[in-house]
């Protein structure tokens, strides 16, 4: 069995913890919390697509009925708004393919909201 990463730290799990984004990161949204449904900490990989950086294999740290949020550097991610490809890894039947919008930015990773189609 792979071991991927550690699991979230206390500061992932504390629903209270503050937004750590920077107003001078340009990838950063405004800070404030959006989220309409729960989200739920998993430790599983995804492989996303983009024609920016190509494919990439990546953490997931949780997941909600509207999004993901991936752990990975953001340096080489398009900008926000963007729209990319993902699809989860290692489950027993073929995933289906995702279109993911970028919705948030910060120092461990980025978070995406499922939409219908590639805009």
């Amino acid at each position: 069995m792979t071991n991927y990463t550690e699991g979230p730290s206390d500061k992932d799990l504390d629903p209270q913890a503050a937004d750590k984004n920077s107003e001078n990161d340009p990838h950063s949204g405004d800070g404030a919390d959006q989220r309409r449904s729960n989200r739920v900490n998993i430790l599983c990989r995804m492989k996303i697509f983009h024609p920016s950086f190509g494919e990439k294999h990546v953490n997931v740290r949780d997941v909600s009925d509207e999004g993901v949020y991936l752990l990975l550097d953001v340096t080489t991610l398009p900008s926000m708004g963007s729209v990319m490809q993902g699809q989860v890894q290692g489950l027993l039947e073929h995933a289906p393919l995702l279109s993911l919008k970028i919705v948030r930015y910060d120092e461990d990773g980025v978070g995406l909201l499922l939409v219908d189609d590639v805009e």
